[in-house]
């Protein structure tokens, strides 16, 4: 008897990486690498996280958002913009 492929109960859906390095799913904002700015990537939507992956790669995952008009930032995704602009988080 062959083997059933593994089903994942998930939404799927591709995204484009917005100027700011996130992508958007129900209104919501979710960060990515920011090397990624203007690619398509593929989000996977759980109940409780989305896992976003860039050509079968895993390369952010986040805590699912059920309000409206919220971002979930993950520092480390904007590393290199750091390194190129290294005054971007002073204190005014």
């Amino acid at each position: 008897m062959p083997l059933k492929p593994p089903y994942e109960a998930c939404r799927e859906k591709e995204c484009r990486v917005n100027k700011y390095s996130f992508v958007t799913f129900e209104q919501n904002k979710y960060s990515v690498p920011d090397h990624l700015v203007g690619r398509f990537v593929n989000s996977r939507i759980y109940s409780d996280y989305i896992k976003i992956y860039y050509n079968d790669e895993l390369v952010a995952k986040h805590q699912r958002i059920y309000e409206v008009h919220k971002c979930s930032i993950e520092i480390e995704h904007y590393l290199l913009t750091l390194k190129r602009k290294p005054g971007a988080l002073k204190n005014p």
